[in-house]
Formats: structure tokens, C-alpha cells, sequence
């Protein structure tokens, strides 16, 4: 074989290699591109959805039944012109009562949009009665600026439980809700101290009674530890409602979230319903879509929860 049959060879065994490698990168460009754009979709139409989330307890606490809609973590997200599509929908459900568990703002919350969540509350305050535990957000908020803005929360009509709780009638039974927004364990503290703060006398306060106790908390592992040093307290809870995980964000099919920042990766309190001790732990996935808070199958979320007579 002469030199210039073996340089044609070789330029043509060049190129074809060449053209191999452009499949190949364009193959991956375009994948990442129709993955990019499947995320985009997602994303929409996780953020623009409201999904109701249902659960039903049977006790023999109540013998009426009663109907909580449970909101959290809007952080000016907005749902239609001033949240009017939100309003509607919770008003289709029906509600005894709304239970809100905080971040219903955003700690860095401008002076112009910081009526988004002040505004929704005062509208869910006229559907029925309203209450509400503060979240981070609320409480980092008031530190920074002051604390006028629990004043201007108050003054919706929404009412606080903040170490406090309130006895809803059901029947011949009742229905205590109370709200906390800080560990109801020790944390870096002595046993002693712990026992001596304002969380172990609520608490012990809260749980003293026979009837259905709802415990608002808006961190989940303010009421039960993941971090390997605290001391879980199985307090005598019916049910805990927590939400600031956001579901996750981001839902991968028979896994759950990936990670969740301080629960690590593939996180136990995500979202959805988890056995804590004795009380059942609802973790709803709140109604935030904005900015940062990038949604994969994971829609904005209202939770409904019925409390109904054992048997019934």
C-alpha cells in the first residue's frame, strides 16, 4: 500500500472519529436541552397548581366533626390578582377553621410586598376563624424591623398561639389547638434548664387534657430531632402540623426529596404524613413558588384535615 493511500486512510479515519464525537456532544446538548425545558414546564406548573391534600382522623375525643384547612409558607408567592384564586378555593372547602403555620412573609420582604401575606390573612380571616403560629421568617422579620408586624398579623383577625392554645368545641368533645415556634426538646441546654423554660411549661400545659390536641409547629424538627444530640420528648400529641420544607421542592418518585438543608440528604420530614413518637407529624408542602423556591413534582400545596367521630 503506498504513503499516499495510507494518509488518505488515516484523514478519513480522522474524520470519521470526528464526526462520531459531534454526534455525540450534540446528542448531549440536546438532551440537556429537552431536559432543561421539561424542568422549566415542571417548575410552572408546579408553581401555578394548588393541590388539596386530605387527611381523616377518627377519635373518640370528638363526637361532632370538624374540618381545619391548613395553610403555610406562602412568602409573597400570589395566586391569582391579590391571592383571589387562594381565597376562592379555600372557601370551596368549607373550613370549621384555618390553622397557618407561619412564613407567611419573607424575612428580607420588601416594604411594597410586605402586605401580600398581611392582606391574605385578613381575607382567611373572613372565610372562618383563624389561627396562626409564627414561622422563622416571621419571627427573623421582627427582629430586624421591630415588632410591628406581629401587631399588623393580630390585626387581621388572625389569632396567635404563640406558647398558647385554644379549646374548639366538637360535639361534647374538643379540639385543643396550641402553637410553638421553637424546640420543644432540649437543645444545648442542661436538663434543668430545659425543664425551667417557657417550651417545657407549654408544653406540659398544652398536653394536659383529654380531648384531640393539634400542636402548629412550623419547623418539623423543632418537635422531633434528626441531629443525633438532642433528646426527643414524646410529648402526648394527637397530631403536629409542620411545613418550611416546601415538600422538598423537589420530588423524585418512590425516593422522596433528595436533600433538604440540616436534615442532609434524602431527608425523613419532608412532606407528607410521618409517625413521630406517639403523634402523627403532617408536613404540608405550603404555597411559596417564588424566587428561589424551584418546584419539581412538588405543587403548591393546601392541606385539609378532617377530625371526625370514632366509627363514624
Amino acid at each position: 500500500m503506498s504513503g499516499r493511500t495510507k494518509a488518505k486512510q488515516n484523514r478519513e479515519g480522522f474524520g470519521g472519529k470526528r464526526e462520531t464525537v459531534s454526534r455525540i456532544v450534540w446528542t448531549v446538548v440536546l438532551f440537556a436541552a429537552f431536559i432543561a425545558v421539561i424542568c422549566q414546564l415542571e417548575g410552572y406548573r408546579c408553581a401555578h397548581t394548588l393541590h388539596v391534600e386530605r387527611f381523616l382522623f377518627e377519635t373518640g375525643s370528638v363526637t361532632e366533626p370538624k374540618r381545619f384547612v391548613v395553610v403555610s409558607d406562602l412568602h409573597e408567592s400570589e395566586f391569582g390578582e391579590n391571592n383571589s384564586d387562594l381565597v376562592e378555593k379555600i372557601k370551596e372547602l368549607e373550613p370549621d377553621a384555618i390553622l397557618c403555620l407561619g412564613d407567611m412573609i419573607t424575612s428580607s420582604v420588601s416594604d411594597e410586598d410586605l402586605h401580600i401575606g398581611i392582606d391574605l390573612l385578613s381575607d382567611l380571616a373572613e372565610i372562618a376563624p383563624l389561627y396562626m403560629s409564627l414561622g422563622n421568617h416571621e419571627v427573623v422579620y421582627a427582629r430586624r424591623n421591630g415588632y410591628g408586624v406581629i401587631k399588623m398579623i393580630a390585626g387581621t383577625g388572625a389569632r396567635l398561639l404563640e406558647c398558647g392554645y385554644v379549646d374548639l368545641p366538637a360535639g361534647d368533645g374538643i379540639i385543643r389547638v396550641g402553637g410553638i415556634a421553637r424546640c420543644v426538646y432540649n437543645y444545648q441546654n442542661s436538663a434543668k434548664v430545659f425543664e425551667e423554660s417557657s417550651a417545657w411549661a407549654f408544653m406540659t400545659k398544652f398536653c394536659d387534657t383529654d380531648g384531640f390536641k393539634i400542636l402548629l409547629c412550623h419547623i418539623p424538627t423543632d418537635y422531633y430531632p434528626l441531629d443525633g444530640k438532642s433528646d426527643f420528648i414524646d410529648w402526648d400529641c394527637d397530631l403536629v402540623l409542620s411545613g418550611h420544607t416546601h415538600g422538598g421542592l423537589w420530588q423524585i418518585p418512590g425516593i422522596g426529596s433528595p436533600y433538604l438543608p440540616k436534615q442532609g440528604f434524602f431527608p425523613k420530614l419532608d412532606k407528607g404524613m410521618k409517625q413521630v413518637g406517639n403523634a402523627k407529624m403532617i408536613i404540608g408542602a405550603g404555597l411559596g413558588h417564588e424566587g428561589k423556591l424551584f418546584r419539581f413534582n412538588d405543587p403548591c400545596e393546601i392541606v385539609v384535615v378532617d377530625i371526625v367521630p370514632k366509627g363514624s
